[in-house]
C-alpha cells in the first residue's frame, strides 16, 4: 500500500511538472469517462474526446460518454470554424504566416477539412515566393543596381502584383498592376490582372460595409467598427464608412459617459 501511494506521488508530481496541474489523484484514480469530463472541464478539448471515445460498451458510463463525444465534436467544429475566419481575416490582410499558423490550427480542431489542408499548401508557396521577390529585391538594393530596364522592371512588378492579388492585398496589387502596364503597355495578362483586383476590392469593400451595418443594427459597435476599418484600408476616402464609424464612435463614447455617472 505505502508502494502504491509512493507511486501515486510521483506520478501526480511528475504531471504537475509538465503542466498537468488539473492531473489530481481523483483523476487518476477515476473512470474513463471521469477523465474524459475532468480533461474537458479542464479546456483540453481534443484529449478530452480521445478519452471519451475509449468508453466502451459494457462501460455503465458508456451512454454519457457518447454524449460527451457528440458534445465534443460541436465544439470542436465550432472553434476550428473559429480559427478559420481568423485565418481568412490575415489572409485578407496579406499577414501570411499569421493566416497558415491560424489554418494549421483550425485543421487541428477538424483535420478533415480538405479545403483547409489546401489552404495552407496554397499559401505556404504563395509566402514562399514572396520571401524569394523580397531577398532578390534586398541583394538588389544592397548591390546597388543601377536602373532597370523596361521589361525588367514589369516582370518584378507583375511578379509582386500577383502575389499581392492572391493574398487579398488589392490596393497593392492595383498599384504595382499599374506600374507593370506605365513600364511596359499590354505586358502579359497585366490588364485582365489589373481589373480583376480591381473588381474583388470593390465586392471586399461592399462585403465589409455591410456586414458593419448589420453588427452597428444590432449595436455590436466594436465589431461594427472593425469592419469599417477594413473598408477604409482598402478605400481610404470612403465617406460613408468613416461617417459610419465616427457615429459608432460617438455613441461609445456616451455610453461610457453615461456608465461612469451611473458609477459615481
Amino acid at each position: 500500500m505505502r508502494t502504491f501511494f509512493l507511486r501515486l506521488f510521483v506520478a501526480v508530481a511528475v504531471m504537475a511538472i509538465s503542466g498537468c496541474v488539473h492531473l489530481t489523484p481523483g483523476y487518476l484514480l477515476g473512470s474513463g469517462y471521469e477523465k474524459a469530463v475532468a480533461l474537458y472541464e479542464s479546456g483540453y478539448v481534443i484529449e478530452a474526446g480521445e478519452a471519451a471515445e475509449k468508453v466502451t460498451e459494457d462501460d455503465p458510463d458508456y451512454g454519457r460518454a457518447q454524449k460527451l463525444t457528440s458534445e465534443i465534436r460541436a465544439l470542436r467544429l465550432e472553434i476550428a470554424r473559429d480559427h478559420m475566419e481568423l485565418a481568412e481575416d490575415y489572409e485578407e490582410a496579406g499577414i501570411l504566416n499569421m493566416a497558415i499558423k491560424e489554418y494549421r490550427a483550425a485543421l487541428k480542431y477538424n483535420p478533415t477539412n480538405a479545403w483547409v489542408k489546401r489552404r495552407i499548401e496554397d499559401l505556404t508557396v504563395l509566402l514562399s515566393e514572396r520571401k524569394k521577390v523580397e531577398r532578390a529585391e534586398m541583394i538588389e538594393t544592397l548591390r546597388g543596381k543601377g536602373t532597370k530596364e523596361p521589361e525588367e522592371v514589369a516582370r518584378a512588378r507583375y511578379t509582386r502584383g500577383r502575389l499581392y492579388l492572391e493574398s487579398g492585398s488589392f490596393n497593392k496589387a492595383i498599384e504595382e498592376f499599374t506600374a507593370v502596364l506605365k513600364a511596359v503597355p499590354g505586358y502579359k495578362d497585366t490588364e485582365v490582372l489589373l481589373e480583376r483586383a480591381r473588381g474583388e476590392r470593390k465586392t471586399a469593400i461592399d462585403y465589409h460595409f455591410k456586414k458593419g451595418i448589420d453588427y452597428f443594427q444590432k449595436e455590436n459597435l466594436e465589431l461594427a467598427i472593425d469592419e469599417w476599418d477594413v473598408v477604409l484600408d482598402l478605400d481610404p476616402g470612403n465617406a460613408e464608412a468613416a461617417d459610419y464609424k465616427k457615429r459608432a464612435l460617438a455613441i461609445m463614447e456616451k455610453v461610457k459617459e453615461i456608465k461612469e455617472r451611473q458609477g459615481g
